[in-house]
């Protein structure tokens, strides 16, 4: 029976229809009683009346009731309406696995953090006597605290499995539901004894299971057939490709694994789940452990850094001896063993917002490390470490900085900060301007003092290192949207990139190219790969599924020569750019990595004036807060590390409750809400740049293209109280200007206008509840503060910080607006409105946070929002536990590697 919306199904009110299957229909419900979501799964009419289907619905009922387990769908309660049986359970946030599986593999570390869920799982359910018998990826749903293993309607009653006795005298189902012929489950994914219609143990999972495996590390089925008849045959008697021949980076150990799931004789598979599950915990182990190729890894003690710092000095200098000539970019020649260090920072230092190939950088000459890092002021600064000390330093005057690279000479450090391409003489010196740069993704500086950078979506442009006018060097081909990670090659003529691509349906690609200064020289395509890239010993380095790979270079035919090898993984990717990775190379064979992939983890509180905090969520790399008109709900940008995108998410802040928002296979960052709250618009990188989409609040309907100005990257930040215009500022303006603020009438004629424009920056602009003002942050100072201009004006200008500010907001009422300071100290400033003038009062400071973004970065959204009372304020604040993880070095890493 099909339940309509709003229908009362017990105590439970129907919201709307998930799914059928072949044995029951799902919907999301609520519980009245309660107040909380669920699933509400029923019996269909055509099967109610047949008492072999209502048996097997009453046993499923039975089946979960006995499971208890993190990783199985938890079950409610069970009853019957109006002659109707029905099941509750838990309502789970997420996709299937067979939803994840359509764009591709799941990386190694994800799939087997997954699959030793799912093997938990059936563990947990084989012991208590339970026999799924229908795994499958549609039957495995991806939260965002892990599988959960789904559906047992085809369960079936044995003995636990810990009872003694041969397996094939443990009880069986009824003989009516295992006649001999009879098949119950997925054809594609059955165990041959089932598809034979012979009784069935708990082996038959152990075999779906390694189906579901190998389909999850490769993207392809284990079986596939184009008839019923020959998928059975195949099932029955073929071997499927091993799942290195597919994926090589796979360990071997693997292939082993899956290997003996689908092993066609019961007797011949894993015996038990708990067996599969610890060999796959040991997998994961060993291939998150040092590789031993590289050496032995050290521990994190200070005592000890001190003589891993002299082995490295002594290293750089052999280096430079045995080079035998000043060539920046000549590999050291030395024997030397390799091995390895942690490279520890002080605590309360956090990891900057800048993606993670954005984060660090290692000096040519391998004698130290500069890396973006937020003390308790959340700035972000550049942070420096000599390789011959047990200390680190700040780099005073690289407030809000970002993607750090060296000079040639490794004296300076060129970074981006406040939409301007910058450098500073690490040894002391005031940072000099070179150049505007509304984003920098990673730099390039040659041996001539040529520096190459993207400034925007674009070509990779080209700038003097004392500065000047940027000048374009690449040109996109067809489909491709960026140049980005560029990295000179040793003759400082030749440099290697990579260009990001966005396929018709919005997937992401990219392919490593080299290509020359002299504009008459064609580029080369070296290899498909979407990663930041570099060059060292004679080798190219770059990523593939979250594994450093090098590969030889010839340098006189620029092609790749040899196999790929694998140097370390997981190799920590992710933030605003997420197909960087956290890695850095020196001339001298020094190798600087940092593994893992938590992100910048943060928390959502509550905060009234007086500073005091109550927890709403968990903690979860989250950015870009907006409180939804009624200050009910909340939206947020979430990272998602299966995907390594940022979707946008939907917080119900009564229950706390963490709903999926938007399900592309790109990023969506920002979001403001419509004056009623009915609408949300948001900015998504799905067409390959930021443009502006719609979507009801209520998550139901489709997501429609706003506004694109096929150039920039959009950033909605405010819309009117009449919901007659959207604010928004381009992030990547064409023009001088870096960012300007405009106005896009929201019905009628979408031709947008400027609200603020100029050849300085203008971000965050928020109209008044009144809607005649908007209060916005410029650097027309040199630094960001706030203004505010009469809408849609002319009119005049009045400052309302003086001390730096940011991250604008109006009191509800108008009567005040709060910012942000450089210090992260929110504040309120008093206004008054008097005829088409403002009287700009008191500045108050209210207290300080941890917030999780402050500065003048666009990409990075706000962080707060003020409730309708005016009174509190909700907050995205820094884990406070949270530090920065230490990279990994390795000396002479190429010790090891094929000649």
């Amino acid at each position: 029976m099909a339940l309509a919306s709003g229908t009362s199904f017990g105590p439970y009110e129907v919201l709307a229809p998930i799914g059928a299957g072949g044995m029951g229909e799902v919907y999301k419900a609520r519980d009245k009683r309660l107040d909380r979501v669920v699933a509400l799964k029923v019996l269909p009419d055509r099967l109610a009346a047949d008492p072999k289907f209502r048996e097997r619905f009453e046993r499923e009922a039975r089946a979960i009731s006995q499971l208890d387990h993190p990783h199985i769908c938890a079950l409610y309660d069970v009853g019957e309406e109006r002659g109707t049986a029905f099941l509750v359970m838990q309502y789970l946030e997420g996709e299937t696995l067979a939803e994840r599986l359509t764009h591709g593999p799941i990386p190694l570390d994800d799939a087997l953090v997954l699959a030793t869920q799912i093997a938990g799982a059936l563990d947990d359910a084989h012991r208590k006597g339970i026999t799924h018998r229908d795994l499958k990826p549609a039957n495995v749903m991806v939260t965002k605290t892990g599988a959960k293993l789904l559906d047992f309607g085809l369960a079936k009653a044995i003995a636990p499995a810990t009872t003694a006795g041969t397996l094939t005298g443990l009880p069986t189902t009824p003989p009516e539901l295992t006649a001999q012929g009879t098949i119950l489950g997925t054809f594609q994914y059955m165990s041959p004894e089932q598809l034979e219609g012979q009784e069935a143990d708990f082996r038959a999972d152990i075999f779906a299971f390694g189906a579901v495996l190998y389909e999850t590390v490769t993207g392809k089925k284990a079986f596939e057939a184009k008839s019923q008849a020959s998928l059975i045959t195949a099932i029955m008697s073929a071997t499927p490709p091993p799942v290195t021949s597919l994926q090589p980076l796979v360990p071997q150990e693997l292939d082993r694994v899956i290997s003996k799931c689908l092993a066609k004789d019961p007797e011949d598979r894993w015996q038990s789940a708990r067996d599969l599950k610890d060999e796959l915990v040991w997998i994961r182990n060993r291939t998150t452990a040092p590789s031993d190729k590289i050496g032995t890894a050290s521990k994190k003690s200070s005592s000890r850094w001190a003589w891993i710092a002299a082995a490295v000095s002594l290293l750089v200098a052999a280096g430079a001896i045995l080079a035998g000539r000043s060539g920046y970019f000549q590999p050291a020649a030395t024997t030397l063993a390799a091995f390895r260090s942690s490279i520890v920072f002080p605590p309360g230092i956090t990891t900057g917002l800048n993606s993670a190939a954005e984060r660090l950088a290692l000096s040519p000459d391998g004698k130290r490390i500069v890396f973006v890092g937020s003390g308790d002021d959340q700035r972000r600064r550049l942070y420096v470490r000599s390789m011959d000390s047990l200390s680190m330093q700040v780099i005073s005057g690289t407030e809000d900085c970002g993607a750090p690279f060296w000079s040639a000479d490794s004296r300076f450090v060129a970074y981006i900060s406040q939409g301007k391409l910058k450098k500073i003489d690490v040894s002391g010196g005031p940072p000099v301007t070179l150049t505007e740069a509304a984003i920098v993704t990673s730099g390039a500086w040659g041996p001539d003092d040529t520096i190459l950078f993207t400034p925007k979506p674009g070509p990779l442009f080209r700038v003097s290192a004392v500065g000047g006018e940027a000048v374009p060097v690449t040109t996109l081909e067809p489909g491709e949207v960026i140049h980005v990670y560029p990295y000179f090659l040793p003759d400082g003529k030749h440099f290697v990139y990579l260009a990001q691509s966005i396929s018709s349906n919005g997937a992401p690609g990219g392919a490593i190219y080299v290509a020359s200064l002299d504009p008459t020289e064609k580029r080369k395509r070296l290899v498909e790969a979407l990663s930041n890239v570099k060059f060292a010993a004679g080798r190219l380095l770059y990523l593939r599924d979250r594994a450093l790979i090098a590969q030889s270079l010839d340098l006189d035919r620029l092609e790749l020569t040899g196999a790929p090898e694998v140097i370390a993984e997981e190799i920590e990717i992710g933030g605003n750019t997420q197909q960087g990775g956290a890695f850095a190379v020196s001339s001298t064979n020094l190798l600087v990595y940092r593994a893992g992939n938590e992100g910048l983890r943060s928390v959502v509180q509550w905060v009234d004036r007086s500073g005091k905090m109550s927890v709403v969520g968990e903690p979860m790399d989250q950015m870009s807060l907006r409180l939804s008109p009624d200050g009910k709900r909340a939206i947020a940008s979430v990272f998602d590390p299966a995907r390594s995108t940022r979707d946008l998410w939907m917080y119900d802040l009564s229950r706390a409750l963490l709903t999926r928002f938007t399900f592309e296979a790109s990023d969506e960052l920002h979001a403001v809400w419509q004056t009623n709250g009915d609408k949300v618009i948001f900015n998504s990188r799905r067409n390959g740049r930021l443009d502006l989409f719609q979507k009801p609040a209520s998550g139901a309907g489709v997501e429609t293209l706003l506004y694109s100005d096929g150039t920039n990257n959009l950033y909605p930040s405010s819309i009117s109280p009449d919901g007659r215009f959207l604010l928004y500022y381009n992030g990547n303006a064409a023009s001088r200007t870096s960012n300007d603020i405009w106005a896009l009438p929201l019905s009628g004629e979408s031709k947008p206008t400027a609200v603020v424009q100029s050849e300085f920056g203008e971000m965050y602009g928020q109209f008044s509840p009144d809607g005649r003002w908007v209060a916005y942050a410029s650097t027309e100072s040199g630094r960001a503060e706030i203004y505010v201009v009469p809408f849609p004006g002319p009119g005049g200008k009045w400052q309302v910080s003086n001390t730096g500010g940011s991250f604008p907001r109006w009191r509800p009422d108008g009567k005040e607006i709060f910012f942000l300071d450089p210090e992260s100290n929110l504040k309120a400033a008093t206004i008054t409105a008097r005829g088409q003038a403002l009287e700009i009062g008191a500045v108050q400071n209210l207290f300080q946070m941890r917030i999780r973004t402050t500065g003048f970065a666009g990409a990075s959204g706000y962080s707060y929002d003020v409730a309708p009372d005016g009174n509190r304020f909700l907050a995205n604040t820094i884990n406070e536990s949270q530090t920065m993880a230490p990279f990994t070095l390795v000396v002479n890493w190429t010790a090891g590697l094929k000649k």
